[in-house]
């Protein structure tokens, strides 16, 4: 009997002893336990962009990118692009812009517009489409 005691009590501080050694990693748990409940949320827009990119590529093959004649257009359409940049293109500034797919690795593909100074799509590239 008394070394059942004496087991639950070697146990029961021993217990408390490592909660009180987790104590200053807690912050760090936390901020895991964070990034697990957000990856639903990771998913979700990984598939919304890839979504959004694989219907630029379909009106891009079609010809039907030709319906959209503003930035503005396309961004209601296809989502804000990756990042957007001032290039030279035919002797004028214009805003280059890229879409691809949400990761980077998943596919070399890659759709550059260009738009004019009014906003106005002026071309587009797809290297990859050949």
């Amino acid at each position: 009997m008394a070394r059942t005691i004496l087991l639950l009590i070697l146990s029961l501080s021993a217990s408390g002893c490592m909660q009180m050694k987790m104590l200053p990693h807690l912050d760090q748990a936390l901020v895991l336990k964070d990034f697990g409940d957000d990856k639903d949320a990771q998913h979700k827009y990984v598939a919304s962009v890839d979504g959004k990119f694989d219907e630029l590529l379909v009106a891009i093959k079609s010809g039907g990118i030709s319906k959209y004649k503003t930035e503005k257009d396309v961004v209601e359409k296809f989502g804000p692009p990756v990042f957007c940049t001032t290039a030279e293109s035919e002797g004028k500034t214009v805003k280059q812009c890229l879409y691809r797919y949400a990761i980077q690795s998943k596919s070399p593909q890659r759709v550059y517009l260009f738009y004019d100074q009014n906003g106005g799509l002026v071309r587009f590239a797809a290297p990859s489409l050949g």
